[in-house]
């Protein structure tokens, strides 16, 4: 019928199902327990069950530029180009703002996963100045912030201490303490030549049995 929508694909019976009202869907993200997905449709960000039913709103978003679900049913989101990130209920709700500028002209914060707390959350200062550029540690709980790396990278992170991301176009896993946020030893490659367009952001998950 000429629409993009979200499909879920299950490995076990080969049964592909579209996901009603996923309508040109952006950047989508999975619920902790995979039971739902939430994405970017048509201005808003919204929430489908894998088990069913109608997409519901849950709040506005007028280009979805990333998000995470946290165990506790709380989302951090990209709602737009040029924008700090935010979060709101998995319910749907009034958005808050979770990140903050600290220059003028800082530029987009973008990516978002959440630390085994489901408190913290890594995210990415993109065009700012030297001294802020990179991935970040925010909170949902302050904000405070600290840097992790000074590279803006898509990361995901993976039960029990490990980041997943792409440099120099190879997916690697490396050990992080999750206290300190210190990086521990060297990247262990997964795999090589990802093919992924230098100015685009990698798009992967990591699911907490591994895989």
């Amino acid at each position: 019928d000429g629409k993009y929508l979200l499909y879920v694909d299950d490995p076990k019976t080969g049964q592909v199902t579209p996901l009603p009202g996923s309508d040109n869907a952006l950047e989508p993200f999975w619920s902790p327990d995979s039971k739902s997905m939430a994405y970017g449709s048509r201005g808003k960000l919204k929430r489908s069950d894998i088990s069913g039913g109608n997409a519901q709103v849950l709040c506005d978003a007028a280009r979805l530029t990333a998000g995470a679900w946290n165990k506790d049913g709380d989302i951090i989101f990209g709602p737009d180009y040029g924008s700090v990130m935010f979060t709101v209920s998995a319910k749907g709700g009034e958005p808050k703002q979770g990140t903050f500028m600290e220059e003028a002209g800082e530029g987009q914060h973008s990516g978002g996963t959440f630390l085994p707390d489901g408190r913290r959350f890594l995210f990415n200062r993109t065009f700012a100045s030297a001294e802020l550029r990179g991935l970040w540690m925010g909170s949902l709980d302050s904000k405070e912030v600290k840097r992790v790396m000074a590279e803006n990278l898509t990361v995901r992170f993976a039960p029990p201490d490990w980041l997943i991301m792409v440099r120099n176009q190879v997916l690697v896993a490396q050990k992080i303490d999750t206290g300190s946020l210190e990086l521990i030893g060297d990247p262990i490659p997964i795999i090589t030549q990802t093919e992924n367009a230098a100015s685009a952001p990698a798009r992967f998950s990591v699911s907490t049995n591994g895989v």
